[in-house]
C-alpha cells in the first residue's frame, strides 16, 4: 500500500512499520522540518550534508513540497483539509514548530469524518500540538467529526495536545478513544485559545487536569458539551478538569 504525502514529510518517515518509508538503507536519508508553507522529502544524506553549500541547497529544494495543496492559508482563503493525510501533514508540521498564528484552516465541506481508528487504514494519529509548541491557528471543522485511537503514556494527548493563546478552534466533533497521562481532553490537553460549537464523544483515560473538552482550560470555551466517559485523578471533569477562565453555554 502506498503512503500519503502527510506521512511522507513526517519527521518519522523512514521506518519498518507500514506507515513509514522502508529503505533498505534508512540512515542513508535526512529529513528536514517543515517552514511556513512548505515541508520536504526524506533527502540523501550525502547531499543534505554537503560542504559545498550550493549542493546542500539544491539537495533541500528538490524535496521540497507546498504542504497543503488548496487554499492559501488566509480568511478568505484557508486551507482545506481534504483527507486524513492533510490532518497528518498539520499534526506534523505544527509538532516541527510552525504554529501557523494567523493562519486559516478549514475542513473540505461534505466531509463528514477523518478516520483514525481504522487501522487497517494506515492511518496513527498524533496530537497536534505541544507546550513547546502550540496551535496558534484557526481551525473551522465545518461539522466534520475526527474518530481518534490515542494510547499514549504522555501529557498533552487530545485532537489538540496544545492550542495557544491565538488558537481557534470551531465546529467539529471528537469520538473514539484517547488514552494519556496529564493534560488528556478529547479537544484539547490544555487550552489557552478558544474553542466553541464543539463536542466529544469519545471516551477520555488520563491522569490529572483531564476532560471530555479540555483538560486544562485557560482561554474561552462555548457552546460545547461532552458525552464521553472521562477517567482521571486530581482535577477531572465532564467539561473540563481545572477551569480558570470563561466557560460558558456547555453541559455533560
Amino acid at each position: 500500500q502506498g503512503l500519503y504525502h502527510g506521512q511522507m514529510i513526517a519527521q518519522d518517515s523512514i521506518g519498518t512499520k507500514s506507515r513509514q518509508m522502508n529503505f533498505y538503507y534508512g540512515g542513508s536519508f535526512k529529513t528536514a522540518l517543515s517552514y511556513d508553507k512548505y515541508s520536504f522529502y526524506p533527502q540523501i544524506i550525502g547531499f543534505a550534508n554537503s560542504t559545498i553549500e550550493l549542493v546542500k541547497n539544491d539537495s533541500l529544494e528538490s524535496v521540497r513540497s507546498i504542504t497543503f495543496m488548496e487554499g492559501d492559508g488566509t480568511q478568505a482563503n484557508p486551507y482545506i483539509l481534504t483527507d486524513e493525510s492533510d490532518v497528518i501533514a498539520l499534526a506534523e508540521t505544527v509538532n516541527s514548530g510552525n504554529t501557523y498564528e494567523g493562519v486559516y484552516f478549514r475542513v473540505k465541506p461534505g466531509v463528514t469524518q477523518f478516520d483514525f481508528a481504522d487501522e487497517t487504514l494506515n492511518y496513527i494519529f498524533t496530537a497536534i500540538g505541544s507546550a513547546n509548541k502550540p496551535f496558534e491557528g484557526s481551525l473551522d471543522g465545518s461539522k466534520a467529526n475526527f474518530k481518534i485511537k490515542l494510547n499514549e503514556n504522555k501529557d498533552y494527548q487530545g485532537l489538540f495536545g496544545y492550542i495557544g493563546t491565538h488558537g481557534h478552534v470551531y465546529n467539529l466533533s471528537v469520538s473514539g478513544q484517547i488514552k494519556g497521562y496529564n493534560y488528556t481532553a478529547g479537544i484539547a490537553g490544555y487550552n489557552l485559545g478558544n474553542i466553541h460549537d464543539v463536542y466529544n464523544q469519545a471516551t477520555i483515560d488520563g491522569r490529572d487536569y483531564t476532560g471530555g473538552i479540555a483538560g486544562y482550560h485557560e482561554g474561552k470555551i462555548e457552546n460545547v458539551y461532552n458525552k464521553g466517559a472521562v477517567t482521571g485523578y486530581n482535577y477531572t471533569g465532564g467539561i473540563a478538569g481545572m477551569v480558570k477562565n470563561r466557560l460558558a453555554y456547555t453541559y455533560n
